[in-house]
């Protein structure tokens, strides 16, 4: 884990970025930005949100561009040190973490379609 400061309007990461870490906001917040509309942020995070979970997890390029919307500092946890987390925890909460990821995937794909349909 690795605690990183970053100033307003830089980005966390970029679509197309391996996934290779999970963010924990401490202070702050990040928007999350669809690669059909990177002027309106379909998502925003603050203080003691998680993100960066779902590509991680499944293994995926980055679907989203994070940025954050004011001076942040975030906790940087590596793949391995998440995984290994995710791996000691209860079986159900490790079941309900996996459904979730699943349903934010999904709803992921739903908003590109819909701003990939819009754009035509």
């Amino acid at each position: 884990m690795e605690q990183i400061k970053l100033k307003e309007g830089q980005a966390v990461f970029q679509v197309g970025e391996h996934s290779t870490h999970v963010f924990v906001i401490l202070n702050g917040s990040v928007a999350m930005y669809s690669p059909v509309d990177l002027t309106s942020p379909y998502q925003q995070f603050n203080q003691g949100d998680v993100f960066g979970e779902t590509g991680l997890m499944k293994n995926q390029l980055r679907c989203s561009k994070a940025v954050c919307v004011e001076d942040c500092e975030l906790v940087k946890i590596a793949k391995v040190d998440f995984m290994r987390r995710l791996d000691g925890c209860d079986p159900l909460v490790r079941r309900l973490v996996d459904t979730m990821v699943g349903q934010s995937s999904k709803s992921e794909r739903s908003t590109s379609q819909v701003g990939i349909a819009e754009a035509a």
